[in-house]
């Protein structure tokens, strides 16, 4: 996982989307992000075709701050 920089809304659910859909990753399903993440995102839903969903997650450890689930191979 990389870690997601301070960024302003857009750019931070580009970069979990990039991180989702990277090359040669399995198909993410969701992406699950820590509270405070989440409150620096700018929707609940990153992406198109079909959008992830984002799901609020506290458990997550604080760094990086999120999980990609991915679908089984």
């Amino acid at each position: 996982m990389t870690a997601i920089p301070q960024t302003d809304t857009d750019a931070l659910s580009e970069e979990l989307l990039a991180e989702a859909r990277r090359p040669g990753a399995a198909e993410p399903v969701a992406i699950h992000v820590r509270p405070e993440l989440h409150c620096r995102m700018k929707a609940a839903a990153v992406g198109t075709d079909p959008p992830l969903p984002v799901v609020v997650d506290e458990e997550i450890p604080a760094f990086p701050g999120y999980e990609i689930h991915r679908a089984a191979p």
